[in-house]
C-alpha cells in the first residue's frame, strides 16, 4: 500500500512540475528584434540632420533604443558601408508598430528625400 501511495504522490509532483514548466515556457518574452538600415548616400544634408534629429523620440516611444548609429566602420570583406543604424526593439511586432506609427511615419518621407537608404527588421534569437 505504501508503495501505491509512493508512486500516487510521485506522478502527482511529475504533473505540477510539468505543469509548472509548461507555464513557464508560455511566459518567456518573444525573441527581440532589430531594425537595421545602411544609409547609402545623402544628397541632402540639412534635411537628413532634421530627420535624424526627430527619430530618436519615436524610437523610445516604442521601446526600443540604439546599439548602432552611425560611426566608424571597418570593411572585412568587401566594401564599407557608409552608415549603419541598429535599433534594438522588444519584439518583432514593437519594431512593425514604430516603423507604422505616425509619428516616424512624418519623418520617413524627409528621409526618403535626402538620402538613398535601404532598411528591414530582423528577428534576434534572445
Amino acid at each position: 500500500m505504501k508503495k501505491l501511495y509512493g508512486t500516487a504522490v510521485a506522478m502527482l509532483i511529475g504533473v505540477g512540475l510539468g505543469s509548472l514548466g509548461m507555464q513557464l515556457l508560455r511566459a518567456q518574452k518573444p525573441p527581440s528584434a532589430f531594425y537595421m538600415a545602411e544609409v547609402f548616400e545623402v544628397s541632402n544634408a540639412e534635411q537628413f540632420n532634421k530627420y535624424a534629429a526627430g527619430v530618436p523620440p519615436t524610437v523610445e516611444k516604442y521601446g526600443g533604443h540604439y546599439l548602432v548609429r552611425g560611426g566608424k566602420t571597418a570593411s572585412l570583406e568587401g566594401e564599407a558601408p557608409k552608415r549603419i543604424i541598429v535599433t534594438a526593439f522588444p519584439s518583432m511586432a514593437a519594431a512593425q508598430k514604430w516603423y507604422d506609427s505616425p509619428e516616424y511615419s512624418a519623418l520617413r518621407p524627409i528621409r526618403q528625400g535626402a538620402a538613398k537608404a535601404r532598411g528591414f527588421i530582423v528577428e534576434g534569437i534572445e
